[in-house]
Formats: C-alpha cells, sequence, structure tokens
C-alpha cells in the first residue's frame, strides 16, 4: 500500500488550530503492491524491505513538513513569535526575557520601599527582548534648569556646578536607549532657574533644555508643570490665563517645547493602563512651614513678580482648580493607575488633608505620585502616601545638593498595567564635590515669620 504525507490546508490550520503532518495511506494499491501480495517465492523479504523503505519515506516527509509549516505560535502572540525565533539561537531570547522579568519586579519591590537605587543607571537594562515584557515606560526629573550665575550658594545647601546636570541629562539617554520603550518624560518644574522664560523665543530653550537633552531624550512629549522659579520672570504670573503664559503649549507634533495645554490638565493613556494629572500647586510654595500655613504665608516667589497681588490671586484659584481637577478625574477615570504630579512633594500639604487622602485613596486607582522642588530624588522625605507610592524629584542637578541623591527616576509598567518604579542616581562628587550620604537641609526648620499674604 503506497503511503504519503499531507499538512493541513491553510484553511485547515485556521479551523483546527493545527499544524501538525498527517501520515495517509492510499486506499488503491499500486501494481507493484498487487504484484509483491502474489508472488510467493520470496515474499516475506521483499515485503519487507518495502516497509523498512516506506516508513524511511514517511519520516522524511513528516520532518520536511514540520520544518515548512512548523509548530509556530498562533498568530497574535507576539511573546509565543519571540519564544519561537529564538529557538535557532538555542532559546537565549526566552532566557534573557525572563531574566528580564526578574529585573522588572526587583525595581519594583525596592522602588515601594524607597531602597536599591541604582547608582549606575543601567542596573538590569539592555537585556535582549526586555522592553517586550512592558507595555512601555517613562522617565520623571525635576529642578534641573542650572543656570552658570545664579545657583545654590552654598550658606545652606551644598553647591553645584553645571556638570551634575549634565551627568545626570547623560544618565538619561543611556537609560531612555536601554530600556528602548520610553513613551514620555514628566517634568515636575523648575526648568529655567532663576526666573523662567518670556516666551517661545527665550534663549534659555536651547542654552538648558535642547543642547543639554539629547534629541532622543526630547523625541517624546515632556509632560510639564510651572515650579515656582518658572513663574518669576513669566507673563504667567500677571496674566489672566494660559494663553500667556510663555510654557503652554499644545501641539503634540511640535516636541521643540513642553507639552503642556493648561496650567491645570491631564492626558489619558489607555494603551498603557494609565492617565497623567498634571498640577499647579505653587500656592503651597510655604506649605511645609507649620507657621507659615498658619498664618497665610504668601508664596514668597510672587514677591518677585511685577505684579504681587495680581501673582497671589492667580496662584491662589490655580491651586484650588487643581484640587478640583484632582477630585474629578479620581472620580471619572477609568484607568488603572493615575500617575499625578506637581512640583511641591507631600509633606506641603498638611494643610490639605483630603488632598493627601485622595493620594491614598486606592479604591478605584492606584496612585503614583511625583513632585520636585526639594533638591534630592528620595521617598524618605516626604509624607507616605501607602498603600500608593510618592517620589521627590527634585535632584535633577539645577540648583543645589539638599541631599547626595541627585538624579531621576524610572517608571515602567508592565503587561498587567503593573507600574514599578525606580530611581538612578549619579555619583555625588560629580554634583556636589563630595561622597558619601548626606543631607543638608533641616526637615523641622519653622522658615521666616513672612508677611500674611494681601489675598486670603
Amino acid at each position: 500500500m503506497a503511503l504519503h504525507a499531507e499538512c493541513l490546508s491553510a484553511s485547515e490550520v485556521m479551523a483546527t488550530g493545527s499544524h501538525d503532518c498527517s501520515l495517509l495511506a492510499s486506499p488503491v494499491e499500486s501494481e507493484d503492491d498487487q504484484e509483491l501480495r502474489r508472488t510467493v517465492s520470496g515474499a516475506r523479504p521483499r515485503r519487507f524491505t518495502w516497509l523498512i523503505a516506506g516508513a524511511a519515506l514517511v519520516a522524511l516527509l513528516a520532518a520536511a513538513c514540520y520544518v515548512w509549516h512548523g509548530p509556530g505560535p498562533r498568530q497574535g502572540s507576539r511573546y509565543a513569535q519571540q519564544a519561537w525565533a529564538a529557538t535557532a539561537g538555542g532559546g537565549q531570547a526566552v532566557q534573557e526575557q525572563s531574566a528580564g522579568g526578574n529585573v522588572g519586579n526587583a525595581a519594583e519591590e525596592q522602588g515601594s520601599t524607597g531602597e536599591g537605587l541604582a547608582s549606575d543607571g543601567l542596573a538590569g537594562y539592555g537585556q535582549a527582548g526586555q522592553e517586550n515584557s512592558r507595555l512601555g515606560s517613562f522617565l520623571v526629573i525635576g529642578d534641573w534648569g542650572y543656570d552658570a550665575h545664579v545657583h545654590g550658594d552654598g550658606h545652606h545647601n551644598a553647591p553645584m556646578g553645571a556638570q551634575c546636570q549634565k551627568a545626570i541629562a547623560q544618565k538619561m539617554h543611556e537609560v531612555m536607549e536601554s530600556l528602548g520603550d520610553v513613551k514620555f518624560v514628566i517634568n515636575v518644574g523648575d526648568s529655567f532657574y532663576p526666573n523662567g522664560v518670556k516666551d517661545k523665543s527665550d534663549w534659555q530653550w536651547d542654552a538648558k533644555w535642547r543642547q543639554i537633552y539629547s534629541e532622543k531624550l526630547r523625541s517624546v512629549p515632556w509632560y510639564s508643570v510651572y515650579g515656582n522659579h518658572d513663574y518669576i520672570g513669566d507673563p504667567c504670573a500677571c496674566g489672566n490665563g494660559p494663553k500667556q503664559c510663555a510654557q503652554i503649549h499644545n501641539d503634540t507634533s511640535n516636541l521643540d517645547y513642553f507639552y503642556m495645554p493648561d496650567l491645570n490638565w491631564f492626558r489619558e493613556h489607555p494603551e498603557l493602563g494609565l492617565e497623567v494629572i498634571a498640577l499647579d500647586t505653587n500656592q503651597y510654595e510655604y506649605g511645609w512651614d507649620e507657621y507659615a500655613v498658619k498664618h497665610h504665608a504668601c508664596p514668597p516667589s510672587c514677591k518677585y513678580t511685577p505684579c504681587e497681588e495680581t501673582c497671589e490671586w492667580n496662584l491662589k484659584y490655580r491651586a484650588m482648580d487643581a484640587f478640583k481637577l484632582f477630585r474629578e478625574r479620581s472620580a471619572t477615570s477609568t484607568a488603572k493607575n493615575l500617575i499625578v504630579f506637581s512640583h511641591y512633594p507631600t509633606d506641603f500639604f498638611k494643610a490639605v488633608p483630603e488632598f493627601l487622602d485622595g493620594l491614598r485613596d486606592n479604591s478605584r486607582h492606584h496612585v503614583e505620585y511625583f513632585a520636585g522642588h526639594r533638591h534630592s530624588t528620595d521617598q524618605w522625605s516626604g509624607v507616605s502616601i501607602e498603600p500608593n507610592n510618592q517620589w521627590l524629584v527634585g535632584g535633577g542637578g539645577g540648583w543645589e545638593c539638599g541631599t547626595s541623591e541627585q538624579g531621576f527616576v524610572v517608571g515602567e509598567i508592565d503587561l498587567n498595567q503593573k507600574i514599578s518604579t525606580h530611581a538612578v542616581l549619579v555619583d555625588p562628587m560629580t554634583c556636589c564635590g563630595k561622597s558619601g550620604k548626606y543631607v543638608n537641609y533641616e526637615r523641622d526648620y519653622k522658615g521666616p515669620k513672612t508677611p500674611t499674604c494681601k489675598v486670603h
């Protein structure tokens, strides 16, 4: 009986999901088979020989069919496709992807406790296929717009030079290349020390941003808010709306400027399982000082603007708008995660306990809160919002060394839309001229007895 091999047709594969080859027996005997059956002399040896030859032919055809069609992955499973492609290299991509997943888990555990900071910035990065174990990633930085003429004087905190911002920018570039899937950068403000920019043609856009951060880093949107220094020389302090603000920019196709469509704004990323919420809370510049809060102290930056009282009014109502937006988006957003950021860390909102309660609420969303102003990159100096997560990201290299922890934060979004975060720090010797861990600010400092605000 003649034997032959067949593979399922394309339509049969779609219907059954099988790629197997089937060995089929022909129901019609060939003339050779009939002759063999009729021959008495030497029938058994000849039949045995034919069976051996037929079996060999079947094995050969089955192997050829397996190689041609393969047991490859079903369409739509990119992880199975990567695993199948890796078989040519002995499964290397599968092993590396698994290793990448382990690194991500470690980073998540470390980020939740503020431990395990990657000082070299590249630990666990750059493994083949690791980006395929995530939906994406993002970077977070603040307080970075270094000015050679006006910066920390070293009286209270350690001064720094231009090399700190540049070192952090270089490390960001390296990490972004290693990650391979950065979707945006969160910028928590104080982008242009000491007094912000006047308009879109201000020279500082080039000198302090475009010439410091690589073209690759600026190839994704920089989601931004104003810091207190950004307000001082910006028409935004005295204007009656975002149209007067030099940093406001809502054209997502033009990456020559930050993305900041309004002073308080949000943007949904359903493909990442998150929503970004940006808040202008500059009213709380003195929020950390219990005495100042109790006596309605003014945001001190308004004193350096040409419109002190108007500035106070603006910042007051912009903060009210910020909290309103946060409440609304917390109640209505369908995103699994909320990435919330403003210029001020959690300990500046002791006078607004309902805002802190909202940041802690994980009944509808997981919340990641990022802020700057204090010049450190840590999780220990702010007020906890557990079970959610908060970071101080003010160690961007722009003003001074509040602590030895200068750098930025990396966020990674896994396939289950779970966010893990960790810090990447540069050598404190590069930024602050001394090594080792240290803190250069007094956390219980009550501050000056500032004049009461003109606006209540």
